[in-house]
């Protein structure tokens, strides 16, 4: 699917900038899939949607988190807190638009 590597591709991309400039201390990158099982490349974790909030809790610590619209769908059914502990969130639909619908 070309979203999902999309999204691979952009996380990837952060975590070999991170590492560049010796942040990995800094904060975490998470990678919601639904085959949590097989392991992720480049440092990158993986964590299903249903079980995000209790693998990073609210934490002081930022974390980036990719995914599809579908999987924040099941992240906002599970978490029970108003988005407490979310600080911001960046929602990029931009690359599934039609050509007619960004002319509006």
């Amino acid at each position: 699917m070309v979203l999902k590597a999309a999204i691979e591709n952009l996380l990837d991309r952060i975590s070999t900038v991170q590492k560049q400039h010796h942040k990995t201390s800094d904060f975490d990158i998470i990678y919601l899939a639904d085959d949590s099982k097989k392991n992720h490349f480049n440092g990158i974790k993986k964590c299903r949607a249903w079980s995000l909030w209790s693998k990073i809790g609210i934490n002081d610590k930022p974390i980036v988190i990719g995914s599809t619209v579908w999987d924040w769908f099941k992240v906002r059914k599970s978490w029970n807190s108003g988005w407490v502990g979310c600080d911001i969130m960046i929602i990029d639909e931009g690359s599934q638009m039609l050509a007619l619908q960004l002319n509006v």
